[in-house]
């Protein structure tokens, strides 16, 4: 789908400029995937906590602080991309109780739509779960994609380019570990061709080695003569570690 810029823009966003250093801020390339997330037309509260909820599931590659007046339409935001460096956008519709959602590349598509079955905010999250963690627009790190049960067919490697778009290539190598708490899973259900998509937040901790797995790391092969394999040798200790506990 093309989209058309020959017509005057009448969005204006005139970015603020701030020299305050800020050593948590992400730098971004000039490459990197920045996508705009609106809607547009009549929508409920519940959407526009959607809205912001892909804001932050995007970000640092998005605009969090985009607003979207009633007199705006789509053209709006098209023409006004280039100027921002916007590559992609995500646009949330909602017409006779159906919501919709589109992904589009800037400036000559493909354009992919979607059908929303349902959704949970992250409002929602919190109140059935008040031990889940917050999103911070402060933290210093990143969400990547991980995509699951996609086929090879055309229409599986559009929407897997789309959704990969985006997000900013992995440079192998490159990767700070520290940085990567979060992950964003696209999983398609093979039977119904639905795609359930979350974000998920890592928490990093020290890994408990057992000490018969500690031996072997150290280069202290045990005599397994007596196991049939070594996964016998595993259960024997940790049923007597097991023991031991009770004792």
């Amino acid at each position: 789908t093309s989209l058309d810029h020959r017509k005057k823009s009448r969005f204006k966003m005139i970015p603020k400029q701030r020299f305050k250093s800020n050593p948590q801020k992400i730098e971004k390339e000039e490459t990197e995937a920045m996508t705009i997330v609106i809607h547009l037309g009549e929508v409920g509260s519940s959407i526009r906590d959607l809205e912001k909820d892909i804001r932050k599931m995007l970000s640092p590659y998005t605009y969090l602080k985009m607003k979207v007046h009633a007199k705006n339409k789509l053209r709006d935001f098209t023409e006004a991309s280039s100027s921002i460096g916007a590559k992609m956008l995500i646009l949330l519709k909602c017409k006779l109780d159906v919501t919709t959602l589109a992904i589009t590349r800037f400036p000559r598509g493909p354009t992919v739509y979607f059908n929303v079955l349902k959704y949970a905010t992250i409002n929602d999250i919190h109140q059935a779960y008040p031990e889940s963690p917050c999103f911070n627009k402060k933290e210093r790190s990143e969400s990547f994609l991980v995509c699951n049960g996609f086929g090879s067919s055309n229409e599986d490697e559009v929407v897997v380019s789309m959704l990969q778009g985006l997000f900013p290539s992995i440079k192998l190598g490159q990767c700070n570990l520290k940085l990567m708490k979060r992950v964003v899973l696209a999983s398609k259900d093979s039977e119904t061709g639905v795609i359930a998509i979350r974000h998920y937040k890592i928490n990093q901790r020290d890994l408990q080695i057992s000490d018969p797995l500690r031996m072997i790391d150290k280069g202290q092969i045990p005599n397994l003569g007596q196991y049939e394999s070594i996964e016998d040798y595993f259960m024997e200790n940790l049923k007597a570690q097991s023991n031991n506990k009770k004792q």
